[in-house]
C-alpha cells in the first residue's frame, strides 16, 4: 500500500500526513477500512426502519433532568433517568463532530448525523473495537479509538445515560470504524464564508453547516436550504397533479437549440454523425404533447445556457413549464398564484417570507401590472 496522498484532492501537509498515517494503522487493526454495512438499531420505531442519531435525540431527550441554568440535576433526578435509560440498547453511526475530550482512561465526543448530535462515552476497560474483516471477531477498542480524527465516520452500539451534567449520551460497548476523513474539518465555530468554496465545494459546505455552532437568527444551514428546496419541488409536483397535469420527460439533446432566446451548449453524436444541442428550454416538446391531446401537461427539467455565471446565476438549472389548453392568460396567472401560495404554505408553515427587508404576504391576492 503506497503512503502516497493524491495531490489533486489531497493537499501533503502534516495534518494529512497524521491522517493517512491513522488510516493505514486503522488498516492493520481492523482489516477493511471501507466496511459496506453497519447494522443500526430501531428502538424509536421511526419512519425509515433504523435509528438515527437525529431520532435517538427526539425520543429520549425528555429524560434529561429540567434544571436552573448554572446548576447541575439532583442525584434522584439523575439515577431516576438512568433506571429508564440504561436499560435501551442502541447501534447509531455518525460523523465525529467535534475533536475527542480524552480524560485518562475515557473519553466524551460528540456525533453528528449532519442534523442533530449525540454525545457519546468511550471509557478504555468498556468498550471493544469490531474487526471489519469477513470474520469479524474483536480488536482493541480503546486503541481503535485513539486512531480516529475529527471528522471520521464510526458506528457505536451501546446503552443510553444521562451525565453528570445531564447531558443525554451512549455509553459505548462496541466501537467500529466505518470512514475516514483525510481532510480537516471546517471551522465549527463560524462554518465557511467563501462563495466559490460554497458553491463548487457543496459537501465541505454540508458538512461546515452540520458542524457550525454558532448562527444567525432565521439562519438556514446548507442541509435545511436542500430540504426546503426538495419540499418546493414535491409540493409542485402535488399541486400540478392534483390539478389535473401530466408529468412528462422531453429530450436534453435536440437537434435545434429552440424554445427561448439564448445561446446553447453544442455536442456531437457519432453514431448519428449530427451536431445536438444541450436544450435551453422544453417549451416546443411539450407543446406538441399538447398538439397530440394532453390538456394539461408540465415539467420539471434540466435547462442549459452557455451563457454568464455567478453565485446566483448557473449555466445549469431547473425550470417549470406547464401548459394548459383552451385556457387563458388569466386563468394562467390565477393558478400561478394559487401555486406560489401552496407551496409556500406547505413548505414553511405560514404565508410569510422575508426578502432582503421585505415581508412578503403569500396569502394577499397577487398586484396584477396591466402592460
Amino acid at each position: 500500500m503506497t503512503n502516497q496522498l493524491p495531490q489533486n484532492v489531497v493537499p501533503d501537509n502534516d495534518q494529512t500526513r497524521a491522517r493517512h498515517e491513522h488510516l493505514e494503522a486503522l488498516r492493520e487493526l481492523v482489516g477493511n477500512v471501507y466496511p459496506n454495512k453497519f447494522q443500526r438499531s430501531n428502538v424509536t420505531a421511526n419512519a425509515s426502519g433504523e435509528d438515527t442519531i437525529t431520532s435517538i435525540v427526539e425520543k429520549f431527550k425528555s429524560f434529561e433532568p429540567q434544571v436552573v441554568a448554572g446548576q447541575k440535576p439532583s442525584v434522584d433526578a439523575l439515577e431516576s433517568a438512568n433506571d429508564k435509560l440504561n436499560k435501551v440498547l442502541v447501534r447509531v453511526a455518525g460523523r465525529i463532530a467535534a475533536p475527542p475530550r480524552v480524560m485518562g482512561k475515557a473519553a466524551f465526543v460528540h456525533l453528528s448525523d449532519g442534523t442533530s448530535r449525540l454525545q457519546i462515552y468511550v471509557r478504555r476497560q468498556d468498550v471493544t473495537g469490531v474487526s471489519n474483516d469477513a470474520d469479524g471477531g474483536e480488536v482493541d477498542g480503546w486503541k481503535l479509538f485513539n486512531l480516529l480524527d475529527h471528522g471520521d465516520f464510526i458506528g457505536i452500539e451501546g446503552y443510553l445515560f444521562v451525565t453528570k451534567t445531564g447531558e443525554l449520551s451512549v455509553h459505548v460497548e462496541k466501537l467500529q470504524f466505518l470512514a475516514k476523513a483525510l481532510l480537516p474539518m471546517p471551522d465549527k465555530m463560524h462554518g465557511i464564508h467563501d462563495p466559490e468554496i460554497r458553491q463548487r465545494q457543496r459537501y465541505a459546505d454540508l458538512i461546515a453547516g452540520s458542524l457550525k455552532l454558532e448562527r444567525d437568527e432565521g439562519d438556514l444551514t446548507p442541509r435545511e436550504v436542500f430540504e426546503l428546496r426538495s419540499k418546493v419541488v414535491r409540493e409542485i409536483r402535488r399541486f400540478l397533479d392534483e390539478h389535473g397535469y401530466i408529468e412528462v420527460e422531453t429530450p436534453m439533446l435536440t437537434p435545434l437549440a429552440t424554445g427561448a432566446a439564448a445561446r446553447p451548449f453544442k455536442t456531437h453524436h457519432n453514431a448519428l454523425d449530427i451536431d445536438l444541442y444541450a436544450r435551453i428550454a422544453p417549451e416546443l416538446y411539450l407543446k406538441r404533447l399538447v398538439v397530440g391531446g394532453f390538456e394539461k401537461v408540465y415539467e420539471l427539467n434540466r435547462n442549459f445556457r452557455n451563457e454568464g455565471i455567478s453565485t446566483k446565476h448557473n449555466p445549469e438549472f431547473t425550470m417549470l413549464e406547464f401548459y394548459w389548453a383552451y385556457a387563458d392568460v388569466n386563468q394562467m396567472i390565477h393558478l400561478c398564484e394559487e401555486l406560489l401560495r401552496s407551496v409556500v404554505y406547505t413548505v414553511t408553515g405560514h404565508t410569510h417570507v422575508r426578502y432582503g427587508d421585505h415581508m412578503i404576504d403569500f396569502s394577499q391576492p397577487f398586484q396584477r401590472i396591466a402592460r
